[in-house]
């Protein structure tokens, strides 16, 4: 089937999981990579939901673009509903709503609906934090310094990459922000070198449930009622990547 190739919001996210092999672990820095890697452990288990629960993240990427490029800077906020059947990503780029038979992919800007059938690959390039967990181990795994300084029960780990990851992702240095007390993640900052079109990054989680009360609705109840697109919607195009029978 046709795959939509769009550019996600968080498409370095997603993709720098692919970029790299395995680096030689890092030595041990009095905790530092320890305590990132238990928590990311312990996260691994919440990759994918279980039956009948929902996870809700929402997060904040704040990019800040190389002067020569005379970009201003930009911020999206993403909100994301998982659970074992369905899915919906949602902030101001790009809505996706899916199930187990279909997958809408909506850009607003362009007014268009890209229609596909379901697919696990799609659910796994939106899963923003099971990509998280996976690029934080190769970063850590492949580090040459790993230092880390705490005040007030919040630890800052200053990660700077491994030759091999720097050379193919440009990240020249990383910090994660980590929460003791509520023993979770809450930003990470990547900084880039010249050859990047970017001179840092910033995601923020402000919202991590595991267990959230929130609904997610079913895509074609989403876009449609009474077989004719919702008001919201009116006049978009319809691009229809699904396999002709």
């Amino acid at each position: 089937m046709k795959i939509f190739k769009l550019t996600f919001c968080i498409s370095l996210f997603l993709t720098l999981s692919t970029l790299f092999g395995s680096e030689p672990k890092p030595k041990s820095y009095d905790g530092c990579s320890e305590l990132i890697l238990e928590y990311l452990a312990r996260m691994e288990s919440l990759a994918v939901p279980k039956v009948n629960k929902v996870y809700y993240i929402k997060y904040k990427i704040k990019t800040e673009f190389s002067k020569v490029l005379n970009t201003p800077n930009s911020e999206t906020t993403t909100e994301v509903l998982t659970s074992k059947e369905k899915i919906m990503v949602i902030d101001k780029n790009m809505e996706v709503f899916g199930d187990d038979k279909n997958v809408f992919v909506v850009i607003p800007r362009n007014q268009k609906i890209f229609w596909n059938e379901s697919d696990p690959i799609i659910y796994d390039n939106t899963n923003s934090y099971k990509r998280f967990v996976e690029i934080q181990k190769v970063v850590l795994e492949s580090a040459s310094n790993i230092k880390c300084s705490s005040d007030n029960g919040i630890t800052v780990i200053t990660v700077t990459p491994g030759k091999e990851f720097s050379s193919k992702s440009n990240v020249i240095l990383q910090t994660i922000t980590y929460d003791n007390k509520l023993k979770k993640v809450l930003k990470v900052s990547s900084i880039y070198n010249d050859k990047s079109r970017i001179k840092k990054q910033t995601m923020v989680y402000e919202v991590l449930d595991f267990d959230s009360s929130k609904k997610i609705v079913a895509p074609i109840t989403a876009l449609f009622k009474d077989n004719q697109l919702k008001d919201k919607y009116k006049g978009f195009e319809i691009i229809d990547n699904r396999q002709k029978q």
